[in-house]
This record gives structure tokens, sequence and C-alpha cells, in this order.
């Protein structure tokens, strides 16, 4: 029997061992404790926090289970992780086992195979997974395909305006590494380094690995992501972090309080003091309303401002969080 050759099976293959090699990402207790205003406040302009409780999640392309903590907070009432790194499904059993979650089920498996009926899930998410695949659109059709009637998809996709400094900065890299993960992490740490390779921690390495030595990634804009949706049944929900303008006001205040709720503001850094600095700003604005789903579509124009805005942000070759976005099933 002939090996498969294709560069679907070439891009699948590369990425399954890239992973089975640096599991990613590895966070400790407290940064994963750190991370749970801004993911409840992400659920909450996704519109699904309330779907959450009770809730049979699907999480695809679920890596070393960073959102165990999330889970727990919403009290979901099944957790299924699917992964087709077991590598990385060993550390995310160790997580729900550190953070006393007794509902994460993990799952070795395929995407583009989901090996779990129609209609199965109340909720399906997947958080910076699909543009590592060779067909995004294709995996987020199986994710819609197991979700159930009524129920909930939301993806995350890395963004074509925010990457543009970015994939030059990579395409130099491959260019003058070639295909050696250790020669493009040296090069890379050499060129775009912040610190000495001893003085990062484990966390700080997987990442450094995983923005720079990857071995495939693809970029979207907000209008193909929302053209998919319409294309595979999904009526649109919300955003994170929202599009339209004063529903980003309204997500930096209730970020504002979530951190101060959770006291996270101190233990914070990086992305996420940026985030709270403007949340503070927001605060001293007259209060919004409540936020309320499902949520307006952005325009052309807000698509517009923040991919532009997104471009302007990765003048310096900086990866961005980008929008997630949800839908509901037809």
């Amino acid at each position: 029997m002939q090996t498969d050759t294709t560069p679907t099976a070439t891009v699948s293959e590369s990425v399954h061992d890239f992973y089975r090699t640096y599991p990613f990402p590895q966070l400790t207790a407290a940064e994963r404790r750190r991370q749970v205003p801004f993911e409840i406040c992400k659920y909450r302009f996704l519109g699904i926090e309330d779907r959450m409780p009770g809730a049979r999640v699907l999480d695809v392309g679920c890596g070393t289970g960073r959102h165990m903590q999330l889970m727990k907070h919403f009290g979901v009432g099944q957790y299924v992780g699917l992964d087709r790194s077991p590598a990385s499904l060993e550390i995310a059993k160790q997580v729900a086992r550190e953070d006393g979650f007794d509902r994460f089920y993990p799952l070795e498996g395929d995407l583009f195979r989901i090996p779990f009926p129609d209609n199965t899930f109340d909720v399906v998410v997947s958080w910076g997974v699909l543009h590592h695949t060779p067909d995004p659109y294709r995996g987020l059709a199986e994710m819609v395909r197991v979700c159930k009637r009524g129920g909930f998809v939301a993806i995350f996709l890395y963004n074509r305006w925010n990457h543009w400094r970015f994939n030059m900065q990579k395409r130099r890299i491959l260019s003058e590494a070639g295909e050696d993960l250790e020669a493009r992490f040296q090069l890379a740490q050499r060129l775009y380094g912040t610190k000495p390779v001893d003085q990062m921690t484990r966390s700080e390495l997987l990442t450094f690995y995983d923005r720079y030595c990857h071995p495939y990634k693809s970029d979207h804009t907000f209008s193909e992501t929302l053209a998919w949706f319409d294309e595979l049944g999904l009526e649109y929900w919300g955003s994170s972090r929202p599009a339209r303008f004063l529903d980003f006001v309204r997500y930096l205040q209730q970020l504002n309080q979530l951190v101060t709720d959770h006291a996270a503001r101190e233990e914070s850094r990086g992305l996420a003091i940026r985030a709270i600095k403007a949340a503070r700003l927001a605060a001293k604005l007259p209060r919004l309303s409540e936020p309320r789903a499902p949520f307006r579509r952005p325009s052309v124009l807000h698509r517009f401002v923040w991919q532009a805005a997104l471009a302007w942000q990765g003048r310096n070759g900086r990866q961005s969080h980008s929008t997630s976005f949800a839908g509901r099933k037809r």
C-alpha cells in the first residue's frame, strides 16, 4: 500500500508530529486562573455564557486542557476534549486532576472525522486549531455536524490583516533556517527573542516554538468566516472581542468588573495588562446596558475598521487574539 503523500496528508502529519514533541500550551494553575475572567467575558459576548451550565460541550483540539477551570466555573455537564496528540491529552488529564474537575473526557481523534453521530453536543468550540489544518472549512463543517440543532458553534481563527508583518518574519526564518525546527528556533530567538532562553519559562518556550517553528498555518478575514457560517447554516450570535463599537465598550466595562471580581488585575501581564488598561478607561464612561444575545451582526464598516486596527497592531510582527465568532445552528 502506498503512503499518502498529498499536501493534505503532509500538513496533517507535520502538525501532529510538532504537537507530539511540543504540546501547547502548558500553563501553571495560576496562569490558568488568570485566564478565567477574560474567558468568561469572551463567552458572554459570544452569547453562549448562559448556555454552558449543564451543557454537553465538545472542545475540538483541546490541547493541554487550559480551559478546565473555566468549564468548572460554568458547571458544564460534560466536557469532551478531542485532540490528535496523546501527549497533549496526558497533560490535559493531569490539569483536570489539579483543577479538581471530574467532568473532563479526553478523546484521541481526528477533527475531520469526529467520532460522534449528528446532533450530539449542545456547544462545540475550537480555539486556534482550524487554521493549523489543511482545510479549516471542512473542519468547521464537521463541528456543525455534531452540534445539535439550536446548539452553538464557536471558533477562533488567525486574522490575515493582523499577520502581514509576522508572516514576513516566518518566511525569513523558513528561508534561512529550512525545515529543521531547532534551527528555526535558534534563528527566531536571535532575531525576535526578547529574553535569553535560560530565563524563559516552560510556557514561554513552548509559546515561542508554536509562534515561530510551527509547520503550518493559514490566515482568514472576518468576512470569510461569516460567509462560512452562512453556508453551513449558522446564525450569527456574537463575537469576542465584539466587532460593533458599542458592544466593544460594553465588553471592556464587563471585563473591568470581571477582572476586579476575580482579583486578577495585579497578576496579569502582557496583552492582558493592555486589555485591563483599556477596560479601566471604559469603566469611566457612562454605564451601558447589559449585553444581550443574539448580538447584531457586524457591518462592512465594522469589519473594515477592526481589521484595519489589527493591521496596525500587527505592524511590529506581534500576533493578537483577533476575534472569535459564535453561531447558532439552525
